[in-house]
């Protein structure tokens, strides 16, 4: 299972989508594309941290749900079931659909929805998507992408094709190239830092994974670990990530450093999946043994305390809006949306609200 966890990472594997408009094609006398260096000789440019609807932690684990305004956007399912996107209010629990979208990095800014979109009709391309919060206004932008920041002015995301990351703005003008000969991802945006894990010389550094970050400003890059790093996230000023060696369990768990990459501290000795926080607590699944079950658990930011939330297994992707986690129960042919209190209690299956 962990094997193909790190494949999937790698490969940034997500679906495709559907649109009427055709993407713009760029000629060959078209002018070179800026890059990050261009920015020292640009005026106005402001950046700014992931918008807090679409946390580090949510969007490291595909995103497919998002806050914002009082209410939860969902999507019913990952695989199986309908996939629409439904919108869930926090005072009365009416639930509207949206739209019919599949979407995946969901982003709320000014009251439109940021989103790839993963429908595999169509070659299984993807591209980055955007619609007001009622799904109508919907646009296409000529990107594919595979990973999406969305800030207040900006939008961040991992080319498809070359896998570096890059910069626009929210409106897809002043695209610009933030890296080169790479392959990226874990993208995330950060008090005029961008974080992200690089794949390019796995093999050539051991099969470890370095964590880079680079100064928007400067600009200037440099190395925050490297380690069999997998999946990481960034929550109240701390790097936090889970880390797996087939060869030395004991390096294996959950661990949490400083943004410059000082003081690591091991959380955890469990093998932890997708892993997020709020309010003192670090929330993850644990698979049993045989790797054919998993579970929701919650430990206090020490390591201690742990508690199991909830019995209801097959557990899968995890998100957290507030003390509400949504997260995933994979059967054999459906997959099955979920929400419940992160003390436990307020279980409720939002595939039967959506019907």
């Amino acid at each position: 299972m962990k094997c193909v966890v790190i494949l999937l990472l790698l490969l940034c594997l997500v679906g495709c989508s559907y649109t009427n408009q055709e993407p713009m094609e760029t000629s060959a006398s078209s002018p070179a594309e800026p890059t990050l260096s261009h920015l020292s000789t640009q005026s106005n440019i402001d950046f700014f941290e992931t918008l807090e609807g679409a946390t580090h932690a949510n969007l490291l684990n595909g995103g497919y749900s998002v806050s914002y305004k009082g209410a939860i956007y969902y999507r019913n399912g990952t695989d199986f079931t309908d996939n629409n996107l439904y919108r869930m209010s926090l005072e009365d629990g009416s639930v509207t659909l949206i739209s019919n979208k599949k979407c995946s990095f969901l982003s709320i800014a000014d009251d439109y929805i940021y989103f790839i979109n993963d429908d595999d009709s169509d070659a299984d391309e993807y591209f980055l998507c955007k619609m007001n919060l009622e799904g109508a206004d919907y646009y296409r932008y000529p990107v594919k992408c595979r990973e999406i920041n969305v800030t207040e002015h900006s939008i961040f995301y991992i080319d498809d094709e070359d896998e570096n990351i890059y910069k626009m703005n929210r409106d897809g003008s002043n695209k610009v190239k933030i890296t080169n000969d790479k392959r990226c991802f874990n993208l995330m945006v950060y008090n005029n830092w961008v974080y992200y894990i690089d794949a390019s010389d796995f093999k050539g550094l051991g099969d470890k994974l370095p964590l880079l970050r680079l100064n928007l400003s400067t600009p200037y890059e440099e190395q925050v670990l490297i380690d069999d790093c997998i999946e990481a996230f960034i929550y109240e000023d701390k790097i936090y990530y889970t880390n797996y060696s087939e060869d030395n369990a004991s390096v294996t768990g959950l661990f949490r450093i400083n943004l410059d990459g000082t003081n690591k501290d091991q959380i955890s000795p469990y093998d932890a999946y997708s892993v997020n926080a709020y309010n003192g607590y670090i929330v993850f699944y644990i698979e049993d043994e045989d790797k054919s079950d998993s579970l929701l658990y919650r430990c206090l930011f020490d390591g201690s305390d742990l508690m199991l939330i909830t019995d209801e297994y097959r557990v899968n992707s995890m998100h957290i809006h507030d003390d509400k986690i949504i997260f995933e129960r994979l059967y054999a042919e459906h997959c099955e949306p979920c929400m419940i209190n992160i003390d436990g209690t307020g279980y409720q299956e939002l595939d039967l609200l959506s019907e």
